[in-house]
């Protein structure tokens, strides 16, 4: 049986018995979570705070979902790790003569200042411009390239970086295999501006602004509002103390770098090395031993980052409930614990710490970033509001079998903004990882608003999310689970 003819069947079935044991898009009801319980899940995660690998809330989702997956009569066989050099701020603070100035996020992993902190003069070396790690593909030569002043020596550095437009439309043109957009609109060809899309510092910036002289750095945005600024945290180096702050924040400082005032910068924080934390993996047993993996992380600042660990555990709690004997493949979850410390702890570490993950598994499914809505900044009048719109969601799969299945998948909700990508090339989300490295069947599911990667200190941006669009992507990806496992290996495997 084909894919298609799979799907076809499964949809078929379940729209003939549509108000029994089974609704419109094949999915039994009866074992199906609610609308209600899982965004209580969702708010719960959100309730957490800042999950940062290793961190306490990060440690009671972990021991939360561990303990969730036990129930739906899972085996558990975590991966302990032990490289991670743990940073969580303790006080980070900047202040004039004056007056205490907002800071707007801290850098982890930034050098410390000591409690007393570096007080110094500003150096503003002007504004960073050009290409993306977005767009560094399509504009290699617009990389910007900041020369560094010798007048830095002593002095805290302050560099503007500004964000443009998401040229995503033009990144992956001619690789869109379907669109999905309930109003028949084509993929636009650039998003609206993002932080996630900031000009990219030249190579070594900080180690090379050490050299010169400088004893601490100060990141500015620009062409964001304050509101969209605020919580935007990007990593540091351990070369100079360095933090971010808002647009108006940095107007100021440009003032004060222009009267030769000096500032206050403090950053501490409590550091621990070969801080303990694992990769949850958690294993639902089939008729057979082939299997499907299902991939998320569990670290990040808010709310939509990351809530895809709530995702994969309901669809357990769904496909639990199904006899063995109908569950033709063993599902296993791996939910990697450091997308924000790639650098101690790989995400993608597990498929050669654990072949065992994927000696027999035939696909897997990625599902980062659920549920969210566009917000936009207009810099002008400094407002931070929603467009009305859903944030676009991106399926990287780079195999034909895995579009069909997952083009009917999305074809199925009443809402949402889906791309189904044909490609592997520019994929932000480390979910494609199992297909770069071993070519397995993937579909690598993810959205990239606004406030990706931003804490705003209150209720993790759970206003932005929609519980809709949150509870029928999730439908979508049960869907596509039980797609791919009526989906025979040999037609999964095609090119």
């Amino acid at each position: 049986m084909t894919g298609a003819a799979a799907f076809g069947a499964l949809a078929t079935h379940g729209r003939a018995m549509a108000g029994g044991l089974f609704g419109q898009d094949g999915i039994r009801l009866a074992q199906l979570p609610s609308q209600q319980s899982v965004w209580k899940e969702v708010e719960f995660l959100s309730g957490l705070g800042p999950r940062y690998c290793g961190n306490d809330a990060h440690n009671r989702l972990m021991n939360f979902l561990d303990e969730e997956f036990e129930k739906c009569g899972m085996t558990l066989s975590d991966i302990p790790h032990t490289s991670l050099m743990q940073w969580l701020p303790r006080n980070v603070a900047l202040r004039s003569r004056s007056e205490a100035l907002p800071v707007g996020a801290f850098c982890r992993w930034s050098a410390q200042t000591g409690p007393r902190g570096v007080t110094a003069p500003i150096c503003y070396l002007g504004r960073v411009e050009g290409a993306s790690r977005f767009s560094m593909g399509l504009y290699p030569e617009r990389r910007s390239a900041l020369p560094i002043p010798p007048d830095v020596r002593g002095k805290i550095a302050l560099v503007e970086i500004t964000v443009g437009h998401r040229p995503l439309g033009l990144m992956f043109k001619d690789r869109v295999d379907y669109m999905f957009d309930k109003l028949g609109r084509p993929m636009p060809p650039l998003q609206g501006p993002s932080a996630s899309n900031m000009a990219a510092t030249p190579d070594d910036f900080e180690r090379k602004l050490k050299e010169a002289g400088a004893v601490g750095l100060i990141y500015a945005w620009r062409g964001l509002s304050d509101a969209d600024a605020k919580g935007q945290s990007r990593l540091g180096t351990e070369h100079l103390p360095s933090i971010w702050v808002v647009p108006t924040t940095g107007a100021k400082l440009i003032q004060l770098a222009q009267t030769g005032e000096p500032v206050t910068l403090t950053v501490e924080a409590d550091t621990q090395k070969n801080a303990p934390t694992r990769t949850i993996v958690a294993t639902l047993p089939g008729a057979t031993e082939e299997s499907i993996i299902l991939w998320t992380h569990t670290d990040g600042p808010n709310a939509l980052q990351e809530n895809g660990s709530i995702a994969l555990l309901n669809m357990m709690r769904y496909y639990s409930k199904i006899p063995r004997s109908e569950r033709r493949r063993t599902i296993k979850v791996v939910i990697p614990e450091s997308h924000f410390a790639e650098q101690y702890i790989s995400t993608s570490a597990w498929i050669t710490e654990r072949p065992d993950l994927v000696e027999n598994s035939v696909a897997l499914i990625a599902a980062e970033h659920l549920g969210g809505t566009e917000w936009l900044s207009d810099p002008i009048s400094n407002t931070y509001t929603p467009t009305g719109e859903l944030e676009v969601a991106f399926a990287f799969c780079p195999t034909a079998p895995m579009r069909t299945l997952a083009k009917q998948a999305v074809a199925d909700q009443p809402i949402g903004r889906e791309v189904i990508l044909s490609t592997a090339d520019y994929a932000f989300t480390p979910g494609i990882a199992a297909y770069r490295r071993i070519k397995m069947p993937s579909f690598a599911y993810i959205s990239i608003p606004s406030y990706l990667m931003a804490d705003d200190g209150t209720n993790g941006h759970l206003d932005k999310l929609s519980p809709t669009l949150w509870y029928e992507q999730f439908k979508m990806l049960t869907r596509l689970l039980h797609a791919v496992d009526a989906t025979p290996a040999a037609t999964l495997r095609q090119v």
